[in-house]
């Protein structure tokens, strides 16, 4: 009960719950001029008469032994084990120390009634932590303890050593500029980022977090750094506890326009976040045809409504535009019928009748058994040939004159 691990955790265990540093074991050369602290070494003798102890001051100084111990924090727990030994065993889970309503608390500690025990400074009632009689360590050499304050005034450190040794050791150490109750642990975790990313800081109360830069993931769009299912607001948000913030991704998807055979042909691939909405282009232009919209294979895409859920080719969807051609008979015999050939349809018209036809239709009219004088207006290209006469639908109607001799 009384052995060098009960006393290495009871200081140890103070500063854990002040959220000050525990720093490792390593030699250190002390000023011989700094007298050990008997204060200190008969406060520690009177915690264990507290706790039960009924030996002598002498008695208990003697029985101060164990081999050497190593303490640290990792896991969420205070861990301890023999030097030499390779496992570590938990001996206090921190997030136990935690009020009703989730809120770190800001510990006291005593030892009393056989117990290592804490309350909230704001309490009256102690509550049992570890039992005094669980930190007893294996006979070993007989050690001694004082503490230290370095020259520039920084650091207080408990120190400890065998008594058959001369070198002094640091049990732990503390930066007295930085002790502060309300010291939280900021965790930023991006483990699926391409370089895997984990960093642990510390920062005061009511501090606001400097973003850190965003982690990239192929195929994925980071989102932010969430706490839970809640953003971490950089600007707003302010530290009232410890925090893991971890982050978060969206999946990409490539969607392309395809408007090759528009007059200004172009293919255009944009990179979109999973569940997203499209911004929409501007209409491409095709000389003769009226632009219905973007058609993801057989369905228009609305954009309004329509979200992205994997690659997807949009294509631009075309109607041709239809004009009229009017026929008008200048002269001859009235009510000869004109011939219409297309590559679809054979049918006539007469004089003053007109006909609606889709842009670059072929049309060949003809006027059997009579010789023709053909001028077409709106298309200058014209094939004629006796009583024939061939030309494409412009972009535009056109008017056939047609004089019959």
């Amino acid at each position: 009960m009384k052995k060098f691990l009960r006393i290495a955790l009871l200081f140890a265990l103070i500063i854990v719950f002040g959220i000050l540093l525990i720093a490792c074991s390593n030699e250190e050369p002390i000023d011989d001029s700094v007298p050990a602290s008997v204060d200190q070494i008969k406060s520690i003798y009177l915690s264990a008469v507290e706790a039960g102890y009924t030996g002598t001051y002498e008695q208990w100084l003697n029985s101060i032994k164990g081999d050497e111990i190593e303490l640290r924090v990792a896991g969420g727990y205070v861990q301890t084990k023999y030097k030499n030994d390779v496992d570590w065993t938990n001996l206090l889970e921190l997030s136990t120390l935690k009020g009703n309503d989730g809120v770190p608390i800001k510990p006291q500690i005593q030892v009393a009634n056989g117990y290592i025990q804490w309350k909230e400074e704001d309490e009256n009632e102690w509550h049992n932590l570890i039992a005094v009689s669980d930190l007893e360590g294996s006979d070993g050499r007989e050690v001694e303890f004082r503490d230290y304050n370095t020259p520039d005034g920084n650091y207080y450190k408990l120190l400890w050593k065998y008594t058959t040794e001369d070198a002094w050791k640091v049990v732990f150490s503390i930066r007295k500029d930085v002790v502060n109750p309300s010291l939280y642990s900021i965790v930023f975790e991006a483990p699926d980022a391409d370089v895997s990313y984990h960093e642990e800081i510390y920062v005061s109360e009511k501090t606001k977090l400097t973003k850190p830069a965003d982690p990239t993931r192929t195929g994925y769009v980071f989102e932010g750094w969430y706490s839970g299912n809640d953003k971490w607001n950089f600007s707003g948000n302010v530290v009232v506890e410890d925090i893991i913030l971890t982050a978060r991704w969206t999946k990409v998807h490539t969607v392309t326009f395809d408007a090759l055979d528009a007059d200004a042909g172009y293919i255009e691939e944009v990179q979109v976040s999973e569940m997203s909405k499209l911004t929409k282009p501007m209409d491409p232009v095709k000389t003769g045809y009226t632009f219905l919209g973007w058609y993801s294979e057989k369905d228009k895409w609305n954009f309004n409504g329509d979200v992205v859920l994997e690659d997807t080719i949009l294509l631009a969807c075309w109607k041709p535009n239809g004009y009229g051609i009017t026929m008008h008979q200048s002269g001859g015999d009235p009510g000869i019928l004109v011939k219409v050939i297309t590559s679809e349809n054979i049918f006539y018209l007469d004089d003053e009748s007109s006909y609606t036809f889709q842009y670059g239709t072929r049309v060949l009219l003809i006027i059997e058994g009579y010789s023709v004088d053909w001028n077409v207006i709106g298309q200058s290209s014209i094939t004629v040939i006796d009583n024939t006469c061939e030309f494409v639908m412009p972009n535009g109607p056109v008017t056939v004159e047609y004089t019959i001799t």
